[in-house]
């Protein structure tokens, strides 16, 4: 006998077809599920088609079977309920959707607004006075699986602030030129801005939020909607600092990042503008929310209507913080060292300046010129934060005297001390000639360069730092040396900023289920294929098998 092909039998068993055409479908309904290119995908599907076409060709005894035989009564009967189920499912789905109906199963509710996050949200809708808030989410293509539960949850923001939160949704690939104004760079980040005046989102002023949690957008949104009224009064001073210089000496740093970051009210005035009739400045406002004033260096002493501005100001519950200029003038002594203001310092709030110069030749920064205080307050709020491992750089400081025994109501404290080898000098002209050996009447370290009191009676408080360098452009962003640090906390502590901040500030209650849990983009869409594809049609897919295994083993006619 021939072991060979007969005319009538195909070259491709059937068989063979009917499971290229399962695995076509699977892998064009996978692409489709992974977004591929749709070239790949529509391919796939064709292939199907065309091989189903070919085993119905091939066998269509096997077709008339399905289509006639005894498994159609009955395995049909599975494949049909498996094809109405999977039907209802989408159904119900489209309809949720379109209804905009949700609830959240999880538990961590992370895509519902929490309670906490509810009522704040809410108290902005409430408040006719604050403007709209604007948010941007930036998606891809990669992020389409949490795409649907973004939408709900920003529903949600947009719903219970009645309209105070606009919502967008903007693809970054289609806008890259959006993201790029807004910083985005990854899926799933936010911008939250206000409107400005022409209703549009202001780019200037909004802030981007690099990774998706409920709390921080909902923080967002507060400091958006809810910024406070701060003020900082920047005084201007003869051979002092500019508010807006951006030189080295200047206090441009500061001023920007008051005023950028934290939407501060800042002004560069004379104290007498704020005695003037015509002037609209008003010092110790109690519509506002805070404010501080600022007198950084000085070569001139106060005049007595200056002097009176600034102690009446003190004496109603001020806030100041004092920068002594550079000790190396001489004949009068600067502004923050002048005895006229000292005493009244002294008297009121236990501290003053000493008209001297504080060096250090062991430790110090270049020169002994430059001292460098470690021994920081370490329980203080101004400086508790740097009391390890950082340093105070002070550009020939002058040191400051603390009372013995402060005024009633007065808290004293220290907050930064020079080494114990630095000294003080009182002759400056021999400084400036080279001559920096200490004198007879030196006093020797440690000298407390930076101190901070507070009455707790009128709510004054006072910071005093040795040199202008605690704010100075030219002391940021160095290695280890806390300058700027320690000067804006110092503005915080003054005007109880970060109290004021802590009221609009949501924290919901942490809970042990809340730990994020985190997978890249290729993991994120293994679990999309698994969750969206594979379960459903698999199911399916065993059902067409056991209707295909059963119309094989079914009885032939009457045998």
């Amino acid at each position: 006998m021939q072991d060979k092909l007969s005319d009538d039998q195909p070259f491709l068993p059937p068989r063979s077809l009917l499971l290229l055409a399962l695995a076509a479908g699977l892998a064009g309904l996978l692409a489709f599920a992974i977004n591929a290119d749709a070239v790949v995908a529509w391919g796939a599907l064709g292939i199907a088609l065309l091989a189903l076409l070919g085993w119905a060709f091939t066998a269509p005894q096997q077709v008339r079977a399905v289509l006639t035989g005894r498994t159609l009564r009955f395995g049909g009967t599975s494949l049909l309920v498996t094809l109405v189920v999977l039907a209802a499912l989408v159904a119900i789905y489209t309809f949720v959707r379109q209804a905009n109906l949700s609830v959240t199963l999880s538990q961590s509710n992370e895509y519902a607004l929490s309670s906490e996050g509810r009522s704040a949200i809410a108290a902005i809708g409430a408040d006719p006075t604050l403007p709209q808030v604007h948010v941007t989410t930036f998606i891809s293509a990669t992020s389409a699986g949490i795409r649907d539960q973004l939408e709900l949850l920003m529903a949600e923001y947009v719903s219970v602030s009645q309209g105070k939160v606009i919502s967008e949704f903007v693809d970054l690939d289609r806008n890259p030129l959006r993201a790029e104004q807004m910083g985005a760079a990854n899926p799933n980040q936010q911008f939250v801005t206000r409107l400005n005046a022409e209703g549009e989102p202001d780019l200037e002023e909004g802030e981007l939020l690099r990774f998706f949690s409920q709390d921080g957008l909902t923080n967002a949104i507060l400091r958006n909607a809810v910024a406070g009224d701060f003020r900082t009064w920047f005084i201007e001073v003869e051979d002092g600092p500019g508010m807006n210089a951006s030189g080295p000496e200047g206090l441009s740093t500061l001023s920007l990042g008051l005023e950028q970051q934290l939407d501060w009210t800042n002004r560069e005035v004379p104290l007498l503008d704020f005695t003037r009739p015509e002037s609209e400045l008003r010092l110790n406002d109690p519509a506002i929310d805070g404010e501080i004033m600022i007198i950084a260096g000085g070569s001139r002493p106060l005049s007595e209507p200056e002097l009176a501005v600034l102690t009446d100001y003190l004496a109603g519950g001020g806030k100041l913080i004092l920068l002594a200029a550079p000790g190396l003038e001489t004949g009068s002594a600067p502004l923050a060292a002048d005895a006229a203001l000292g005493d009244w310092l002294f008297q009121h709030f236990g501290l003053r300046f000493r008209n001297d110069m504080v060096l250090d030749r062991s430790q110090a920064f270049q020169n002994p010129l430059y001292p460098v205080s470690t021994d920081m307050d370490a329980y203080h709020r101004i400086t508790q934060p740097y009391s390890q491992g950082f340093a105070l750089v002070f550009e020939a400081p002058h040191s400051i005297e603390i009372a013995t025994e402060p005024p009633a109501s007065v808290t004293l404290t220290s907050l930064a001390s020079s080494s114990p080898d630095s000294y003080n000098m009182r002759d400056f002209s021999a400084v400036l000639e080279g001559n920096i050996e200490p004198e007879e009447t030196s006093l020797t370290g440690p000298l407390v360069l930076a101190a901070a009191a507070e009455n707790s009676e009128t709510g004054a408080r006072v910071a005093l730092f040795g040199s202008t360098s605690m704010l100075a452009n030219g002391f940021t962003g160095i290695n280890g040396v806390a300058n700027f640090d320690v000067a804006v906390d110092s503005i915080f502590w003054a005007t109880d900023f970060e109290d004021w901040f802590s009221q609009v500030n949501i924290q919901s209650a942490a809970r042990p289920q809340d730990a994020p849990l985190f997978a890249d983009a290729q993991s994120l869409a293994l679990i999309n294929v698994i969750t969206s594809l594979l379960l459903p049609f698999g199911v399916l897919a065993i059902g067409a098998l056991v209707w295909y295994r059963n119309r094989e083993s079914a009885p032939q006619g009457g045998q």
